[in-house]
Order: structure tokens, then C-alpha cells, then sequence
């Protein structure tokens, strides 16, 4: 098991290291399990890395090398969205997914037009291109945090990095993310 995020309606889905997709309904006593076959609609991978449930209820799995999955509860299929290697996704106010790569930076992507901008080590900063865990605060602030490179902060178009410091971020490598009920990192 790598990730677990629950929907709308209170129902599970779990995103395995290799068999796949995994969605429980705990209402209903169904548990269902998606895996990768040659079939068109079906999962991008069966080593998936993230599972995120967007502000409009769509399902969004990160793989491993092979992009991003997004599953329309309405159509119960599968849409496979080349961006790499997803080991992390976050949403912002506007609706776009920020994807953190294992390799590449970041990837925003645009579900209303389909396209996508990277965010490279050189072209931002940042201390890694290794992404491995996101948030997005509710005031609109994102969080990355990296495998060995800090902390990267992108507010209001800026990209500000943080490294590990005596009584400050305790760490380089960033694995987990998340605002508190006070609206804190």
C-alpha cells in the first residue's frame, strides 16, 4: 500500500505498490480492485504511487513511469495522462493538478485544457527535482517537499526554497505534507 485518500461520498481508494487500484465501499461491503491490462479505460499501471481526489470528485492516480490515471466515476474508466514518473498531487485554487515527479520537477496540468507546464530544478530553484510529497494550504500557498533538497514554497508565482537548519525544517528529505486545523504546515 503507498497511498489512501477517501472521496466525497466516504468510500476508499488505495493505490498499491504492484496490484493496482483499490476502492472501498464501505456502505455497500464492496471492495473492487482495478489492474492494468491492454484494454482501452484501464489503469495506467499496476505500481501506482499517489491517489488524490480532486475538488470536483474525479479520481487521480500518480504511477510509476507512466503518468497520471484519471478515473470518471461517471464513465468508470480510465484516461492515461503521460506526465512521468507521479509520486505526489495536489490541487490548486484554480483547479489545475501540480504533479511532483521522481526525476522531472513539477508538472502543472490543466484538466480543463489539457496542458501542461514543468517546473525544472534550473528554471526554479529548486533544490531537487526529486518531488516526493505536496499540499496546497487554503489560502492557496503550495508546499513540495523533495528527496533530499528542503522544502519549496510557490506563492504568488514565486518559488522559495527552505533547507534543513539547527531549530528550523529538521530534514532535507520531505516525505509527508499537510495543513493543521489552524491553517499551519
Amino acid at each position: 500500500m503507498r497511498d489512501i485518500a477517501r472521496d466525497k461520498a466516504g468510500n476508499l481508494w488505495v493505490a498499491s505498490d504492484h496490484n493496482g487500484l483499490f476502492f472501498v465501499d464501505f456502505k455497500r461491503k464492496i471492495c473492487r480492485q482495478y489492474v492494468h491490462s491492454e484494454a482501452k479505460g484501464s489503469i495506467v499501471d499496476n505500481s501506482l504511487q499517489k491517489v488524490y481526489v480532486d475538488d470536483e470528485g474525479a479520481i487521480w492516480v500518480g504511477s510509476y513511469k507512466n503518468g497520471v490515471a484519471y478515473y470518471s466515476p461517471a464513465a468508470q474508466k480510465f484516461t492515461t495522462i503521460p506526465l512521468g514518473d507521479v509520486c505526489t498531487i495536489t490541487q490548486d485554487l484554480n483547479g489545475n493538478l501540480w504533479c511532483g515527479t521522481n526525476d522531472s520537477g513539477i508538472v502543472c496540468y490543466s484538466p480543463l485544457t489539457g496542458q501542461s507546464r514543468r517546473f525544472s530544478q534550473a528554471e526554479t530553484g529548486l533544490a531537487s527535482d526529486i518531488i516526493v510529497s505536496s499540499v496546497t494550504m487554503s489560502d492557496g500557498t503550495m508546499y513540495f517537499g523533495t528527496f533530499n533538497g528542503g522544502l519549496a514554497q510557490y506563492k504568488n508565482g514565486r518559488w522559495k526554497s527552505f533547507q534543513a537548519t539547527p531549530g528550523g525544517l529538521a530534514n532535507n528529505s520531505v516525505w509527508c505534507l499537510a495543513e493543521d486545523p489552524y491553517h499551519r504546515l
